[in-house]
């Protein structure tokens, strides 16, 4: 099932509100508040299926369309440039229905949708991105199965979902290339989160462990598409290692010569989601390592954990290190060609603060410290390290 009918079926709706608000609920709201506060970007998801209720381009919805376009208008009059991601998670029943991405022809399908999206707005969106965040996509919809569709294939799912969504970005970068660059003149690139990964001990096989787990998470979307048109090789290396182990094919699809060739250089800036980073230590207990259950938690023979003495969020997986940003931004700088990068995502949320009322719900000093904190290091990574952060 698709985004919206998965959230109505886990009823995991704040107030019980229905998915078809959120996008009035961001005109009315969210957009006009960043006038208020001053911004100068607004970054915003187009809904896949408000503009091709069936998921192909032999079916555009000019309502959709005129929303958008109102929406885009607004934003530029109001001296608001618009930063546009064509993928947040919400992928067309009728795709879902196909095998949504553990079916490879959906990245064709993704292009068609890219070329309407670029053909009606891109005279003045000069920022895109295809994707926002396809580890969560791969991972935690096809993987562990939290998310829509809610499918749970630890062994293979995010691996096939990973490959398709990596097709489906470098087809619709060229789309934009071929057909429209020297017209609009914008830039298009793919939105990519990841944790920084901390070794555990300052000795070599913490070290390794914590590179892998930084090519199992960022290097995985970022390889193929800022280095050589495929996966890291250690992950290749033990992907299939432990596929034969089990005498199974490898679980890691391969990309032909050509597609290496498409995907290699498909962006025009590094797009950052950041929020929290982990300890990362080297996984070697195997009492019998024929009869393990191989699966991606584990592939990386690595384990991740939050440091005890960090300050922990509302969510589980949200601590705050703000060292990890400024290290995760040298890394990128280190690793993928010096790009310059847009940091897309980044917050903060605090236990309890939901059950606040009145001046109680005006102490925001959580927040007010993981910004100031972050935006420090950020600063850091900048002026000192030389990173090219926008």
């Amino acid at each position: 099932m698709n985004n919206d009918a998965h959230t109505l079926k886990c009823c995991r709706i704040l107030r019980q509100l229905s998915p078809s608000s959120r996008c009035k609920d961001i005109f009315d709201y969210s957009w006009m508040s960043s006038i208020t506060v001053g911004v100068k970007y607004y970054r915003f998801s187009l809904s896949w299926a408000r503009i091709l209720p069936k998921g192909t381009a032999d079916n555009v919805n000019p309502k959709g369309i005129e929303y958008y376009n109102k929406l885009i208008d607004e934003l530029l009059k109001n001296g608001i440039k618009p930063m546009v991601t064509l993928y947040h998670w919400d992928l067309p029943q009728n795709l879902e229905d196909m095998g949504g991405w553990l079916n490879f022809t959906i990245s064709d399908i993704f292009g068609d949708y890219a070329r309407v999206c670029f053909k009606n707005f891109g005279d003045r969106v000069k920022f895109w991105a295809t994707l926002n965040e396809p580890w969560v996509s791969a991972v935690i919809g096809y993987g562990n199965g939290i998310h829509a569709p809610g499918i749970s294939r630890p062994k293979d799912g995010m691996y096939l979902a990973g490959h398709t969504l990596l097709l489906a970005h470098g087809k619709a970068w060229h789309v934009y290339d071929r057909e429209f660059r020297q017209t609009q003149k914008g830039r298009v690139s793919i939105v990519l989160n990841s944790d920084y990964h901390f070794p555990q001990k300052n000795e070599d096989a913490s070290l390794k462990a914590a590179k892998r787990g930084m090519e199992w998470t960022l290097g995985w979307f970022a390889n193929p598409i800022y280095i050589n048109g495929d996966y890291p090789e250690v992950m290749k290396t033990l992907i299939a290692k432990h596929s034969k182990i089990e005498g199974i094919p490898n679980r890691l699809p391969q990309f032909t010569a050509e597609e290496k060739k498409m995907l290699k250089g498909t962006a025009d800036f590094f797009g950052l989601n950041h929020y929290t980073s982990v300890m990362c230590g080297n996984l070697t207990h195997f009492d019998n390592i024929s009869a393990v259950d191989w699966n991606y938690w584990i592939d990386s023979e690595t384990y991740n954990y939050k440091d005890g003495s960090w300050l922990k969020g509302a969510p589980n997986w949200l601590a705050k290190v703000p060292l990890g940003l400024r290290k995760l931004l040298s890394y990128i700088k280190e690793n993928y060609g010096d790009p310059e990068i847009y940091i897309t995502e980044n917050g903060w949320s605090e236990k309890g603060e939901d059950q606040r009322v009145g001046e109680a719900a005006l102490n925001d000093t959580e927040r007010v410290g993981y910004y100031t904190d972050y935006i420090n290091e950020a600063l850091k990574a900048t002026l000192l390290d030389g990173v090219n952060l926008k």
